[in-house]
């Protein structure tokens, strides 16, 4: 090694012109570049839980992970935070290995630009976001990481055009890849093949572009907050209020019976039914909520409808009733 050669630890010189980051800026961002720390313990944290589910299903997710995930019914009542940990679930080996590999990939580059506070929250932030989008868009919550790197890459492809720093970062071919991906996913869920967590895809995409244009623009925080808090925003407003969910208002009229709101409960039921709710359960439920309120003739016309539909349930309801067993949803 020659005297004046830099120490194998030392920052590369600052590269001169209009895009340079001051000495100070430059110093750090060479340092992350080799402790990308976000970006592992992501990783880590993908791999712990994998190993922690490995050979599970969705159903045995509960038993071995249970505060990390949960039903839409168990989100709407409170456990909002699982649309954070159920980002960092995977069931298939393979699932788990595309995301680690572009997380890692995206990750590492991103670090170095943004700095560790800024990363971690892009991550934190479109796993919530994409994970609420996903529940809004189909009465349940996916798992995986493949929101965030949509929003990671997202923001490396829009942010790459303005901003010099990470110019070239991702080139055309994975643009393209992941681009492809995303449509052929939604061939694939609308063709019957196989469901996957399209909202979650698009929302992470969106997300991160709008936040990667917003970063653009001269470097301006605020508008990249903006945009944050926008999307937050309406995230968890959809946790809040979505009418236009058959298991979101079915939600409403079971918990409006259980606080013995007889009348919101039907008024939730028929809306649930509307939206494409199970014609079985909606009318079982309106059974117990009439029979609930002392009204025979509203309960037998209930069950009658539900006869059509599930005779065995009709004939089971109808025992329960003449034995006064508990009917109540």
């Amino acid at each position: 090694m020659s005297p004046n050669a830099p120490l194998p630890d030392a920052a590369p010189p600052a590269p001169a012109g209009p895009d340079a980051l001051p000495p100070a800026e430059w110093a750090q961002a060479a340092a992350l570049r080799t402790r990308p720390w976000v970006t592992l313990a992501c990783c880590s944290v993908v791999v712990a839980l994998f190993l922690l589910t490995l050979g599970g299903t969705a159903d045995s997710i509960g038993g071995r992970a249970g505060w990390a995930w949960a039903s839409n019914d168990a989100i709407w009542a409170g456990r909002w935070w699982t649309l954070l940990s159920s980002a960092f679930l995977h069931l298939e080996p393979w699932h788990a290995a595309f995301n680690l590999y572009w997380l890692w990939t995206f990750g590492a580059k991103l670090e170095p630009v943004l700095g560790r506070p800024r990363l971690a929250g892009l991550v934190l932030v479109s796993a919530w976001v994409s994970s609420a989008a996903q529940l809004a868009a189909s009465d349940q919550l996916g798992v995986g990481m493949s929101g965030v790197v949509y929003a990671l890459f997202g923001f490396l492809w829009l942010a790459g055009k303005q901003d010099a720093r990470m110019r070239d970062l991702v080139s055309s071919q994975t643009v393209s890849l992941f681009l492809l991906w995303l449509v052929g996913c939604f061939v694939a869920t609308y063709s019957g093949m196989v469901n996957i967590g399209n909202a979650a895809h698009a929302s992470g995409l969106a997300m991160g572009a709008l936040l990667g244009i917003a970063f653009g623009w001269e470097y301006d925080r605020h508008r990249a907050l903006g945009f944050a808090l926008l999307s937050l925003l309406l995230a968890t407003g959809s946790l809040a209020f979505a009418p236009w969910s058959p298991g979101w208002t079915a939600f409403r009229a079971v918990s409006a019976a259980q606080r013995k709101d007889h009348a919101a409960a039907v008024k939730w039921l028929r809306r649930s039914l509307a939206r494409g709710q199970q014609p079985a359960w909606v009318w079982q439920t309106l059974a117990a909520v009439h029979h609930a309120q002392g009204d025979t003739s509203r309960m037998r016309d209930a069950v009658e409808q539900l006869r059509r539909h599930d005779e065995g349930a009709a004939s089971r309801f109808e025992q329960w009733v003449q034995q006064g067993a508990p009917v109540g949803p």
